[in-house]
């Protein structure tokens, strides 16, 4: 009943058009006959009239007719023609559509879809007849729906913009649409060509996530925990609350890398990073640093015991024993901590606070945590100030050697000297060991110091020979840094080549823990030095955990019995058994034994008694200047 007749300028419909024609003929028919009777009075002529008139009226509206449903017929016919222009121009559209990977809808400007291509049919998990009958909004999520009356409004000028769709399965993915208005026959439509951008998503996502993560452990790495901890300052600071910074720093790791294998070493720092992981509260956050350092941010904390707590579960659950490809490792660590706002009020302060504290753990004998206070402030700053003036030191050639006699009991004579590095510094004086070798084997300064040591050492010990003094052996320190360097062989067969020095003259002096603490390593590389020539010594000999077996093994020349031992001769029962078990220890193993730091006539009377090969210590000499050492070498020192 409401069909549009487009021929004529009104809407027309089959009622009114059987209405009108009803009006008209009805008028014509009494207007006629009136007319008609009226005019003409003939009966006969009237008769004949009237069928006239009748053909007429019938002629008049056949015409009528005619020309009416000609009109519309070719209308129809023109909007039949127009429709399948608009089917052949949208098949048009579709078949160079297909042979693209993207999603493409044509769409009426009141949402409606008209078509598809076969991408779009796939994704979407449609039947093409069920595609091209729904409105756009159907393939949009809930929250998107108003979003797409502007989308409809803005495409016809074109639009770009980034939303999600939903398959017809429920599940949602991001698109990338790119959509433009068209015409088709002269009406409009939108082009609408859509890209699925699930794996660009996902990229940006790993990007992000490797990005803000570590990649051994999966742990946020430092650009996270900052973020994290930056947030978690602002929190607290609105309300007043208190956080803790946690440092960790695995001991001896190092260690267990170089002797288990880099491969075994991270699988170590994953079971790590898993275990605390587990052991930490809701809400915070791990984070490594990198190598075997960690943080931990630990917000709304209520009191300090909340961090004792968290810091003595940490230290328990990583002295349990760590399985990895059937070996057993025990692994501790050293915590430091900081608190805000006691400590600091930034992330920078709190971080390095906590780093601070954590060193202090580690003087403190490991295996420990530690609070930040600011006397550890003072001694951090004095840490740097000694590393910055140790650097210094190297360049400016401030270290000195000097040298402690080693006097071989029966003859009373020096036999050979240990070479001890002092530095004279310019600003502080002379500098004791104790004060700045910890920092040196901390910072790594420990190689290059070592190596000047040997350097001069071997130096010095021609430069007397050449001088006509007879040929003493020379014992230098080895630090556990320099033994673990990978070139260190290198290092001294090419100073020996260098200084012209005899290998046979020169002992290498290493504590026991340095000695086993690669085992199957340490001992052929001691052997290697001992293909050289050189002479090995277990220096602090008691003061470790050696195996006897491995002692059995190790090809080394001289056992230096440590001084804590010797002090307690004559004071300590206990003590001169203990010496006596060493210096028997070393006579079956065949080899040398060393007192160090003798200071009475009574000690040396008892290791004399008990046939020690020599001796060094104050009751023969401090350590001395080479000048100072020369006149020691005219005679007998005892």
């Amino acid at each position: 009943m409401g069909f549009k007749w487009e021929g004529l300028s009104h809407r027309v419909t089959p009622m009114r058009i059987a209405l009108f024609y009803a009006l008209i003929g009805e008028a014509w028919i009494l207007l006629s006959d009136h007319i008609l009777g009226f005019i003409v009075t003939d009966h006969q002529l009237y008769l004949r009239l009237e069928m006239a008139k009748g053909w007429l009226f019938i002629a008049a509206t056949a015409l009528f007719l005619y020309f009416l449903f000609q009109r519309e017929y070719n209308t129809l016919r023109r909007y039949e023609k127009e429709l399948q222009k608009d089917r052949e121009n949208l098949e048009r559209y579709r078949l160079l559509s297909e042979d693209t990977l993207d999603l493409i809808l044509f769409i009426r400007p009141d949402g409606q879809i008209i078509d598809a291509n076969e991408a779009a049919v796939k994704r979407y998990g449609y039947t093409r007849q069920e595609l091209t009958n729904m409105p756009l909004y159907k393939l949009c999520l809930p929250e998107d729906k108003l979003s797409v009356q502007q989308y409809l409004k803005k495409a016809p000028q074109g639009i770009q913009l980034e939303s999600r769709h939903i398959a017809k399965d429920g599940s949602a993915f991001p698109v990338d649409i790119c959509a433009k208005g068209a015409t088709s026959n002269g009406k409009p439509i939108i082009v609408s060509i859509i890209r699925d951008i699930s794996k660009r998503k996902k990229a940006e996502e790993l990007l992000t996530h490797q990005a803000q993560h570590d990649a051994l452990t999966g742990l946020p790495n430092r650009y996270f925990f900052n973020e994290s901890l930056c947030q978690a300052l602002t929190q607290s600071r609105n309300k007043n609350g208190k956080l803790a910074v946690m440092f960790l720093d695995l001991d001896r790791f190092k260690l267990i890398n170089d002797t288990m294998g880099h491969n075994l070493g991270d699988q170590l720092l994953k079971k790590v990073a898993e275990r605390v992981g587990q052991n930490l509260r809701a809400g915070d956050t791990l984070a490594r640093l990198g190598g075997d350092e960690f943080l931990i941010l630990l917000p709304d904390i209520r009191n300090d015991q909340e961090v004792v707590f968290v810091s003595e579960r940490i230290l328990k659950v990583l002295t349990q024993p760590i399985i990895i490809e059937g070996n057993e490792v025990y692994m501790t660590t050293s915590i430091g901590i900081s608190l805000y706002p006691n400590d600091g009020s930034d992330m920078e302060t709190l971080v390095k606070q906590a780093d601070t504290a954590m060193y202090f753990a580690k003087e403190k004998g490991r295996n420990n945590y530690q609070f930040f206070n600011h006397e550890l402030n003072i001694k951090a700053n004095e840490r740097l100030t000694t590393e910055y003036s140790l650097r210094k030191a190297l360049a400016r050639e401030e270290f000195v050697l000097h040298y402690q006699p080693q006097v071989d009991l029966e003859s009373g004579c020096i036999v050979g000297l240990e070479a001890l590095v002092r530095w004279q510094s310019k600003e502080r004086g002379i500098v004791p060991p104790t004060a700045f070798i910890p920092i040196a084997e901390e910072t790594g300064l420990i190689v290059p110091i070592g190596e000047w040591v040997l350097r001069a050492a071997c130096i010095q010990n021609v430069a007397w020979q050449l001088q006509g003094y007879p040929p003493m052996r020379m014992s230098v320190n080895i630090s556990a840094r320099q033994f673990r360097e990978v070139n260190f062989i290198k290092v001294v067969s090419g100073i020996l080549e260098e200084t012209g020095m005899d290998a046979h003259l020169l002992e290498l002096e290493i504590t026991e823990s340095v000695a086993m603490e690669n085992g199957a390593a340490s001992t052929e590389k001691l052997s290697r030095f001992k293909e050289l020539g050189i002479r090995i010594s277990i220096d602090d000999f008691g003061t470790g955990f050696s195996s006897l077996n491995y002692l059995r093994r190790m090809p080394i020349d001289t056992l230096k019995i440590d001084q804590s031992f010797i002090r307690d001769i004559s004071s300590d029962q206990n003590g001169e058994e203990v010496v006596t078990a060493i210096i028997q220890l070393a006579k079956n193993l065949r080899l040398k034994v060393i007192a160090e730091g003798v200071e009475t006539n009574t000690q040396w009377s008892f290791l004399k008694n008990q046939k020690c090969d020599e001796m060094q210590g104050f009751l023969f000499s401090k350590a001395v200047t080479s000048e100072e050492a020369e006149m020691l070498f005219e005679g007998p020192i005892i």
